[in-house]
């Protein structure tokens, strides 16, 4: 099996809208930003993200062999809410929103280590509603539900989790602009090392909805359907293939 260690045997940290970022991360005192959380945790910790609506987080911490860091929704995302059933036009597909009410709701996860920094290794993603991903306010790279981007030859994403998502709606950024379309799970060069990928269920995602490019993956029992090259927010055509 790829990845990382199923269970950490750190602490445990809770983020929720009710919370704060000066709060302490308890269950009785949670974050509120999944980015505090993430900044915050040492290898083998936990980070239990309760129901509602996140920001994208830009992930450039290491958890270590054994020692996971775990990124999870409280609970099994509910899809009750999207028609995975639809009609198929992909020129004219339906919005869907994201269920902040049961699900730990998120624009995404970016795994970009900075230049000249250590590697990103051991990191698990589980749980999350991802959805309706551009946001003008964040900086590249915003490209993908989970964008997977190693830099230079020392510099690689290894050993990563991503279990039990729910990918839709990824909206991505007007042909006009440079990054131009988006992907669902995203390994973007040959830095990106030792992945498993496993009953993700992907829907309306623009481009690839699973782009694996490195070395050594193992993507079993996801679900793809429905992708596109059009916006469901705008009807806008976006570059890139739909497979």
């Amino acid at each position: 099996k790829s990845g990382t260690a199923a269970a950490a045997q750190g602490a445990v940290y809770y983020v929720a809208t009710t919370g704060f970022d000066t709060n302490t991360g308890t269950e009785a005192l949670p974050w509120r930003t999944i980015q505090k959380a993430v900044d915050v945790a040492k290898p083998g910790d936990t980070i239990i993200v309760m129901p509602g609506n996140n920001d994208r987080t830009y992930i450039k911490t290491s958890g270590a062999p054994g020692y996971p860091i775990i990124i999870k929704g409280f609970t099994s995302p509910d899809k009750s809410h999207v028609n995975m059933q639809e009609l198929y036009d992909p020129h004219n597909p339906k919005l869907n929103i994201g269920n902040p009410n049961l699900n730990a709701v998120s624009r995404g996860f970016v795994f970009y280590p900075d230049l000249g920094k250590p590697s990103i290794k051991y990191i698990r993603i589980e749980n999350f509603e991802i959805t309706n991903i551009y946001d003008p306010t964040k900086p590249f790279p915003q490209g993908g539900g989970i964008y997977l981007g190693g830099r230079l030859d020392t510099v690689t994403i290894e050993n990563i989790e991503i279990v039990n998502n729910f990918l839709h709606d990824l909206n991505a950024k007007p042909p006009a602009e440079n990054e131009s379309f988006v992907n669902g799970i995203w390994g973007a060069n040959r830095y990106v090392k030792n992945i498993f990928v496993k009953a993700n269920t992907l829907f309306h995602t623009q481009g690839t909805a699973i782009n694996v490019m490195g070395d050594t993956w193992l993507v079993e029992d996801n679900d793809v359907s429905h992708t596109l090259d059009t916006n469901t927010d705008s009807g806008a055509t976006v570059n890139g293939d739909s497979d």
